[in-house]
Order: structure tokens, then sequence, then C-alpha cells
């Protein structure tokens, strides 16, 4: 007995069923089936399933746990049920205790990586409502795919070697989190959103190496991150563009370095910028703002270089916009 916070609930022939109740939703925690990569079983930790497997039998609202050590979890594509968590076997979970508090439970296995098989479908296709946690993902097309989804959550996921973007969301989706979220070296955008929700981004959001842009936004959504590193991305490290100024778009620091075609663009939108510096080497240019309000601020250097055009242009903006040093060549 741990104590654990359970909860009651009707069934036909008038028993009931105890369940614990999850601390991050304050419901009860769906079914556990363990995965990794070796062969279908019965989805515990001692005899772990494939991730499909682990994803139909999970059912809405349950969980799937990625663990690592067995190989990369292959699948030619997974859509998500509604509410489901798909989480490292390196992690935990956090549950209510009858007494008010919290325990914490570790999963006991380490953090797993899901392969795309097939190049032509996205790995993850979202659901509303699901959360992913402590996993890499590689392959496929897109490496996580969300079209009009509400209530993601993203926490420590990596996706690197997608063929397409490492992240893209579209339609309408909406409250969408995530905290020490890594794209890198994907073949299109490292985070790409083409959408008007909300979304807000902690801790430190690293976009590197990607073979397009690191993050290119486009809508009239909220944006909003903390210390975004856009660097190395062979097009531009920040595209935000195709908007208007009923959107925001905001960071808190972060660096911008390396990229091909652009340090930053910002068209049309209300912008609330903070970044630590901007460094571009060639390209078109190094940071353009187009009918931008709010604010635009670069505390530390700015170095633009070799530029086929202007290394820092300016247009019909009122935002404030303060650049700390400034070395143009």
């Amino acid at each position: 007995d741990i104590g654990v916070r359970i909860q009651s609930q009707e069934v036909n022939g008038g028993s009931t069923t105890r369940v614990a109740i999850n601390a991050a939703t304050n419901a009860a925690f769906g079914k556990f089936y363990f995965a990794d990569g070796g062969l279908a079983g019965a989805g515990t930790q001692a005899d772990p399933t494939t991730l499909d497997d682990a994803v139909t039998k999970a059912g809405s609202g349950g969980f799937i746990v990625a663990l690592g050590g067995n190989g990369n979890l292959q699948t030619p594509g997974q859509t998500l049920a509604a509410g489901q968590t798909l989480i490292g076997g390196g992690e935990s979970v956090t549950a209510k205790l009858f007494g008010g508090g919290t325990a914490t439970f570790n999963l006991g296995g380490s953090d797993g990586t899901i392969q795309g098989t097939n190049v032509a479908n996205n790995v993850i296709t979202l659901g509303n409502g699901n959360t992913l946690n402590g996993i890499t993902i590689t392959g496929g097309a897109d490496g996580i795919f969300g079209n009009n989804v509400t209530g993601t959550t993203l926490t420590n996921v990596t996706v690197t070697g997608a063929g397409g973007n490492g992240a893209e969301f579209k339609g309408n989706s909406t409250n969408v989190s995530a905290s020490n979220f890594t794209a890198t070296g994907n073949g299109l955008d490292g985070l790409h959103i083409e959408d008007n929700g909300t979304y807000n981004f902690t801790g430190t959001t690293l976009l590197s190496g990607n073979l397009d842009d690191g993050l290119d936004i486009s809508g009239q959504g909220t944006y909003t991150f903390a210390t975004v590193n856009a660097l190395d991305n062979t097009d531009r490290g920040i595209t935000v563009q195709g908007t208007s100024i009923a959107g925001s778009f905001t960071t808190t620091g972060g660096t911008v370095s390396g990229n091909g075609g652009m340090a930053v663009f910002i068209d049309p939108i209300t912008a609330h910028v903070v970044l630590d510096s901007i460094t571009q080497t060639g390209g078109t240019s190094g940071v353009v703002l187009d009918h931008v309000s709010g604010s635009f601020t670069v505390n530390g250097a700015t170095t633009v270089s070799n530029t086929t055009g202007p290394a820092i242009a300016i247009t019909d903006s009122p935002a404030t916009i303060r650049f700390g040093d400034i070395n143009i060549t």
C-alpha cells in the first residue's frame, strides 16, 4: 500500500473499479503498454511488444512506453489515439496520493528511438490531447505531424534525420506546448507552423542543420518561445511571414548563426523578440523586418558579412528596434 489516490467508477453489475489518478491531467491513468525494437510480445516491461501493437492496444488515454536497448522502434507511420501518451522508458509518471501529495514512479528502462520506415508517411501523426515525452524520432516524412489538433505537449523530444519537417502543425491546431524541443538534420524545416493557433515553447528550442529553415511560421496565431537557437540551417534561421498584426511572435533569448539564406525574416506581425546574438555570413541578408510592430531587440553582437542584399533591412516597421554591437562587412 503506497497511498496512491484512487477513483471509483460504476460498471455493469454494480461493481466498481479503482484506478490511480494522473497528477498531470487529474484523470485516471489509461492502460500501459511497453514497446521496444523487438518482436510483438505481451506489452509488459518484461515482454515488450512493437510500437504499432502498443498504440493499438493502449487505446484512448493510454500510455505507450518506448524502451531503448533493443534497437529502434520501427513503424511505417503511426497515428495516436486521443489522449495517448508516448513516453520514453527512462522517464517517469506522477500519481496523486491519497493524502493530497504526489509520488513519482520511474518506468524502469531507457528512452527509445522511433524510426519511420516509409519515407512517404509521417512517423507520428497526432490526435487531440497527445503527450510526447523523452523520445527521439527519425526517418519517415515529417517526424511529428498535427493537423487541427488541440492540447499537444512535447517534452524533451528530439527529431533528427526525418525526410520532411522535424515537426509540422497545420490547420487550426491550438494549445500546443513544448519544453526543450530539438530538431536537427531534417530534410525540410526544423519546426514548421502553418496555423493560427496558440503555441508556447519553454526551455531551449534547438533548430540546427535542417535543409530548409530552422523555424518557419505562417499564420495569425500566438507563437511564444523562450530561447530559440537557430543554427546552421540551409536557408533561413527564423522565418515569420504571411501573417498580420493580428498575430504575435515572442522570444526571450537565443542565438541565430551560420544559416545559409538569412538569419531572421519577419513580415507583418506584432513581435516581442529578444535575441542574444545574430551572425550571418553570405546569403541574401542578415535581418529583414517588414511591417513589424511591437519590439525587436538583439542584446549582443549582430555580425553580418558578404550578403548579396542589405545586411539589415527595416521597412514600414513601427516597432521599437534595438541592436547591441553591429559589425557589417
